[in-house]
């Protein structure tokens, strides 16, 4: 990968990995583990089912809401976190093709955010209900979608960034479906209701 292509990709992803720590495996693991952890001792599998419905409503109504956002207002958010590049293509300068690329590689990257909450908050699920191999068979996962994603789909897309931004997504795809499937065999969001905490 070419330089302006690694720093346009390295600079799509900086955005919803600094987010990810708010909304996925930072504030948020931190709180909702013990939590969920209290309501699977307490043995009352309705009440975690609702908890689960809950936290899972509201927390992917907000992530839902900021992708979007992002997505549609990417310029504008390139514009904040990529200055340098932004007043370049103001005055034509020589970073003003990055700003461009980083607005439309955003729009691909930024949907990792959402992948990734879910990602995270089924892992937290299946840890505490003592599921343990389902993430940790994740990395499997990613790296078979990596490999897919060169050998059939870094064909078909001409900039280097933006094929690593679609195996990014593809990778958060394939995880979030496996675990998904393993969460409803595990029959503990089996009746939840998605709702707002």
């Amino acid at each position: 990968m070419r330089g302006a292509a690694a720093d346009v990709f390295l600079f799509a992803n900086r955005i919803p990995n600094f987010l990810r720590r708010l909304f996925a495996e930072g504030a948020f693991s931190q709180a909702f583990v013990p939590v969920l952890a209290e309501y699977q001792k307490s043995g009352d599998l309705s009440k975690t089912r609702e908890f689960i419905g809950k936290v899972s409503g509201t927390l992917g109504g907000l992530v839902t809401v900021v992708t979007l956002l992002v997505m549609i207002g990417s310029p504008v958010v390139a514009a904040i976190f990529g200055t340098g590049w932004f007043v370049d293509w103001l005055n034509d300068g020589p970073n003003a093709e990055k700003f461009t690329q980083a607005s439309l590689l955003l729009k691909i990257t930024f949907p990792y955010l959402w992948f990734v909450t879910f990602v995270a908050l089924s892992g937290a699920i299946l840890n505490t209900i003592g599921k343990f191999g389902v993430m940790s068979f994740s990395p499997v996962l990613l790296n078979i979608a990596m490999i897919a994603t060169a050998l059939w789909l870094a064909p078909q897309i001409g900039k280097s960034g933006f094929r690593l931004g679609y195996r990014d997504l593809s990778r958060r795809f394939i995880t979030i479906s496996v675990s998904t499937a393993f969460l409803i065999s595990s029959q503990i969001i089996g009746e939840a209701k998605m709702g707002v905490a």
